[in-house]
């Protein structure tokens, strides 16, 4: 029985009549193999879980999954475990007076519920079950919008190497908030694909799956066995997608890359201004994740209609290098021409107000620019569509001049009832403030963006990131795998 299934019986096995009358916060943190931690709170309310590591913790425990596990079946004396070392307790007082609040487990037994069970997310994509190998961002973005039109996702990583995200700061309670927001409403699994029993495991979730989702270099998943073609072999309707800087083929392809590297030779950063460089990741947005999830719905439909799976092979360089279409037609007519939604038009230009902040003119079409030069008593410039381009420079200087007289707050109150594509640039809490996106309910109580592709997930829906192999036991239940093989996987 593992650690994690011992941990999640807690709740089952608290004995309410054996509480003191104290409140007791316990942090459980285990190292191996599962990487577990939870706090466990006993309290008039009963006793409580929660995921992740905490600072509110009155004790501490540190030791192996595995030896916990051995102490709560009586296989490792908790007194030895202590003396020799392998358990490590803060308040050895408080937890004595713990555990006597908890129903021993007898050798051999099971609590009657000894995984989580995970509520379902109406859309149009549930019952399609998705493997996700992927990591970092462009992967898992996608497969949480998948989580959010419905798709069960499962969470696939190495108990040993797990996704490096769940390690980046800032961290609150532990846990990264970059894994907290991109892996909410999917189920995780701890296992080691390079294992002879890790990878048998995994054809056997192929068998029953309809999507793998991968983003390692190409070659990676060939090397250990699990490629596209082998996965197939085991479900030929299978959809197999792979996620890559360059792409499965061509001399870049084995190249390690970032965001910064992508945008860079899609040819999109050299549009934003020599030396400049963004501070969101387009390219693993852009051309991996909305890619990824465009090509995954194309190919559900194929699968629906004509019952084929599909290969589909993702190179976030190319996927990004539409954002510069018009920029690169316009290059190709005009070669010693400046593209004109680049800045070098006063009527497409972002100008700075007398606050420092900045507010975005797009008044492109001649309506738009005659409503704001009547607006603005800017008659003079109505005909700029005729200027040279030392008038259109002079006209700048103009509306440079022109909108440091007032702060972003006064020119979006002096635009009021407008309609000339004048608006303030918001940072990000502004945005998450802003009437038009609360009107509209665009962020959940957390503070993240509901999907954006008009399927809502209900309050009472989905679940917070999960712990890692918090759902191993349940997956492998639910695959059909047999309790000698369950509990032989979550222990490799």
């Amino acid at each position: 029985m593992t650690a994690l299934a011992i941990v999640l019986s807690l709740p089952q096995r608290f004995r309410p009549e054996k509480w003191n009358g104290k409140t007791m916060r316990v942090q459980l943190d285990f190292s191996e193999p599962q990487a577990l931690q939870y706090l466990v709170t006993v309290s008039e309310k009963g006793c409580s879980l929660e995921s992740g590591v905490s600072d509110s913790a009155d004790c501490v425990v540190r030791c192996s999954g595995e030896n916990y596990a051995k102490m709560e079946m009586g296989e490792l004396n908790p007194q030895w475990a202590l003396m020799s070392g392998k358990v490590k307790v803060s308040n050895v007082a408080m937890m004595l007076e713990f555990t006597k609040q908890f129903r021993r487990i007898k050798p051999g037994s099971m609590p009657d519920s000894p995984t989580l069970s995970r509520p379902k997310i109406s859309g149009p994509l549930e019952g399609i079950k998705v493997l996700d190998l992927s990591r970092l961002l462009p992967g898992p973005l996608a497969s949480l919008w998948l989580a959010e039109l419905g798709a069960e996702i499962i969470k696939i990583e190495d108990p040993d190497s797990p996704d490096p995200i769940r390690e980046f700061v800032p961290l609150v309670k532990g846990v990264s908030v970059f894994h907290t927001a991109l892996n909410r409403h999917k189920k995780s699994l701890a296992l080691n694909l390079r294992t002879d029993q890790g990878k048998k495991a995994f054809l056997k979730l192929v068998a029953k799956a309809d999507m793998v989702l991968e983003g390692f270099r190409p070659g990676v998943m060939a090397k250990i066995g699990l490629d596209a073609e082998t996965c197939r072999k085991a479900n030929p309707g299978l959809i197999f997608v792979s996620i890559s800087g360059y792409g499965q083929t061509g001399p870049l392809a084995h190249l390690a890359g970032h965001d910064l590297n992508y945008l860079a030779m899609s040819g999109l950063l050299s549009l934003i201004g020599e030396g400049q460089m963004p501070s969101f990741q387009t390219a693993d947005v852009a051309g991996g994740s909305y890619a990824a999830l465009s090509s995954i719905l194309a190919a559900l439909l194929q699968k629906h209609r004509q019952g084929k799976g599909a290969f589909l092979d993702i190179s976030m360089t190319e996927a990004a290098m539409p954002l510069g279409l018009l920029a690169n037609e316009h290059r190709k007519a005009l070669p010693d021409a400046t593209f004109e939604l680049s800045g070098s038009m006063p009527n497409y230009r972002l100008y700075s107000t007398k606050d420092g902040r900045f507010i975005a003119l797009a008044a492109l079409e001649p309506k738009f620019w005659e409503l704001f030069c009547r607006h603005a008593g800017k008659e003079h410039l109505l005909n700029m569509y005729l200027f040279s381009e030392e008038k259109r420079h002079e006209s700048i200087a103009e509306l440079e001049r022109f909108f440091l007289e007032k702060t972003m707050k006064e020119w979006m109150d002096w635009t009021a009832g407008q309609d000339f594509c004048l608006t303030p640039v918001l940072n990000q809490m502004e945005v998450r403030q802003h009437p038009h996106f609360k009107a509209r309910n665009s962020f959940n109580e957390a503070g993240y963006q509901r999907n954006p592709f008009g399927f809502t997930v209900q309050e009472n829906q989905g679940w917070p990131a999960p712990s890692l192999g918090e759902d191993s036991e349940a997956i492998l239940i639910e695959f059909g795998f047999s309790k000698s093989e369950i509990s032989s996987l979550l222990t490799i």
